[in-house]
């Protein structure tokens, strides 16, 4: 599961010139916790998305999800995000995967995210509010 989640970091919060991506930051790690932790009752709908998008990734590309480039695991994301119902089981464990993972970027570091305090600097040193990237 850890590698998985260690992609989806990246995917929500990519690295880029401005700092450091969400797995960088610890978000796979802060998730991990909580799904082996208070959130553990969505552990299964976690896993279930990561097997829909491995066998995604080995239909369409012939490859783990894991080992796709960054764009096609993009596709498979705003897949399930989009032509899936809001209350679908895929879009809701993308949706609280994503929250989950915001989540560790920002959370206290004790929680096992936000590694070094590094999204509180990425906030500290922001001139303008946080853009989606």
């Amino acid at each position: 599961m850890q590698p998985f989640l260690e992609h989806i970091a990246d995917r929500v919060f990519p690295p880029d010139e401005s700092g450091p991506g969400g797995c960088e930051i610890g978000a796979a790690e802060y998730v991990a916790r909580r799904l082996a932790g208070p959130r553990s009752a969505d552990e299964p709908a976690i896993t279930a998305l990561r097997d829909h998008f491995e066998a995604s990734a080995r239909r369409l590309w012939g490859v783990s999800f894991c080992d796709l480039a960054a764009p096609h695991q993009d596709r498979l994301i705003e897949a399930v995000l989009a032509e899936h119902s809001p209350a679908g089981p895929e879009s809701a464990a993308m949706r609280l995967l994503i929250d989950m993972t915001i989540e560790g970027i920002f959370a206290d570091p004790v929680h096992g995210g936000n590694r070094g305090g590094a999204g509180w600097q990425l906030l500290a040193g922001m001139s303008r509010p946080p853009q989606a990237r």
